[in-house]
């Protein structure tokens, strides 16, 4: 089995497992660990680790979409114009002030 059929398996395996951030990080792994002279469990340790981060940062995105936070709006973002029978820095005259007569 050539070198070339045997990577193509291992991209090949690597997408059937869904291991996306592996399968794109693999060509330029691959190289690292032969410039380095890294074994194969150095290798393989260092592949799995970018997938492990990739899935990590994947459900920390799905987490805070999916959360209902509020969104982040201030005052300031709120179009004044758009209700011109209100003013943004002062109160209409005709506005009561409620208190609490304990």
């Amino acid at each position: 089995m050539s070198e070339s059929s045997t990577y193509q398996q291992l991209r090949g395996h690597l997408a059937a497992l869904k291991l996306t951030a592996a399968a794109e990080a693999l060509p330029g792994e691959l190289d690292r660990a032969g410039k380095e002279k890294l074994g194969h469990t150095a290798f393989l340790e260092r592949l799995l680790a970018i997938e492990v981060t990739a899935s990590e940062q994947r459900r920390q995105e799905s987490l805070a979409r999916f959360a209902c936070l509020p969104a982040p709006w201030q005052l300031a973002d709120y179009d004044f114009d758009a209700q011109p029978s209100r003013h943004s820095h002062r109160p209409s005259r005709n506005a009561r002030t409620w208190s609490v007569g304990w």
